[in-house]
C-alpha cells in the first residue's frame, strides 16, 4: 500500500507547472453537464490552464466513468454562491482529474462557496513544496467523500488561508493519499473540520499548527470504519492532540485506538474509533448468525 502511495507521488511531481490561459465553465451545452464537453467552457481546459467554476447557470459540473479531465488549477467557486446559499459544485462520480498545480475550493471572498462531490474515479493534485489543497480558502468550502481516491503530493488544508474562511471535509469511503501534512484550521480565525466515518487517510503528517502561523479553530475526528496512517511514530502527538480537543474519536477524547507499528522497515501511526455501541450490537448479532450457519 504504501509502495503505491509512492509512486502515487513520484508520478504527479513529474507533472508539468507552467501556466496557460483562465477557462470558465458556462454549462453552456443544454445537452449534458460534462466537464470534458467544449460546449460548457468558453475554452477547455489544457493541463497548463486555470479551470474557475464561478458560473450560477444551474446544474452541478459532472466527470463520469471514462472521462480524462486536466487542469493547472482549479477553482470551484471564485467569488460566488446561488442566491439560496447553496454551493457552486463539481461532482465526480469516475474518470480522472488530473491537476497540476492546486485545488481551490472558496477562492477570493466570503461569497465564495464551492463543493466537490466525490463518488469515484482518482483525482491527482500536484505542486512540489506547496499546497496542493485548500478547502476554504477565502469563503467556504466542503469535499463530500464517499469513494474514489484523491492523491496530493502536498498539503491538504481544510479552512485554510485567511480569517474567516470555513472548510469542511467530510469522508465516509474511499482513500484520501496526502504527500505533505493534513490540517484543520490553517490560521487564527478560520475554522476546519474533518470527519473521517469511513475509508482511509494516509498522510506523512498530522498537524495542529505549522510552528510558525497561529492556529485557527480546527478538529479532525474518527468513527465508524474510518482510518487515518501516519508517517513516524507519532502516537505521543495524537494522545496531546487529543488531550488539547483537536483530535476526537467518535467525538470524544475517550474512544482513540491509536497503534504504532514498522511495515517495510518504515514506522507508521495508525489511528482508528472503538466501535459504538450500536455498531458493537450489530456485530454480535452477525457473529451468532454466523455461528449458527456454521453449525
Amino acid at each position: 500500500m504504501k509502495n503505491l502511495f509512492i509512486c502515487c507521488m513520484a508520478v504527479i511531481l513529474a507533472v508539468n507547472v507552467s501556466y496557460g490561459v483562465s477557462c470558465f465553465w458556462n454549462n453552456g451545452d443544454s445537452a449534458n453537464n460534462y466537464w470534458v464537453n467544449p460546449g460548457n467552457w468558453d475554452n477547455l481546459p489544457t493541463s497548463v490552464d486555470g479551470a474557475y467554476f464561478n458560473s450560477l447557470m444551474p446544474g452541478d459540473a459532472l466527470i463520469k466513468d471514462g472521462d480524462s479531465a486536466v487542469a493547472q488549477n482549479v477553482y470551484i467557486s471564485h467569488n460566488r454562491h446561488y442566491s439560496d446559499g447553496s454551493p457552486l459544485v463539481l461532482r465526480q462520480t469516475g474518470g480522472s482529474l488530473s491537476i497540476g498545480g492546486q485545488l481551490l475550493l472558496g477562492v477570493a471572498d466570503a461569497n465564495a462557496y464551492g463543493k466537490l462531490i466525490m463518488e469515484g474515479g482518482e483525482i491527482n493534485v500536484g505542486v512540489a513544496g506547496g499546497l496542493s489543497v485548500f478547502v476554504g480558502k477565502t469563503g467556504r468550502g466542503i469535499i463530500e467523500m464517499s469513494g474514489g481516491t484523491i492523491n496530493t503530493v502536498s498539503n491538504f488544508d481544510v479552512g485554510g488561508a485567511y480569517s474567516g474562511s470555513d472548510g469542511v471535509f467530510n469522508m465516509t469511503g474511499g482513500v484520501l493519499n496526502v504527500g505533505g501534512a493534513l490540517k484543520a484550521g490553517r490560521v487564527a480565525g478560520a475554522k476546519g473540520r474533518i470527519y473521517i466515518s469511513g475509508g482511509t487517510v494516509n498522510a506523512t503528517h498530522l498537524y495542529h499548527d505549522y510552528g510558525w502561523l497561529p492556529e485557527g479553530d480546527g478538529l479532525v475526528d474518527v468513527s465508524g470504519t474510518g482510518e487515518i496512517i501516519l508517517v513516524g511514530q507519532d502516537k505521543t502527538k495524537l494522545e496531546n492532540y487529543i488531550a488539547n480537543g483537536y483530535l476526537t474519536a467518535n467525538g470524544n477524547n475517550n474512544d482513540a485506538v491509536i497503534v504504532e507499528y514498522q511495515e517495510g522497515g518504515e514506522w507508521y501511526t495508525s489511528m482508528t474509533a472503538v466501535p459504538e455501541p450500536a455498531t458493537m450490537l450489530l456485530l454480535g448479532l452477525g457473529g451468532i448468525v454466523l455461528g449458527r450457519k456454521r453449525s
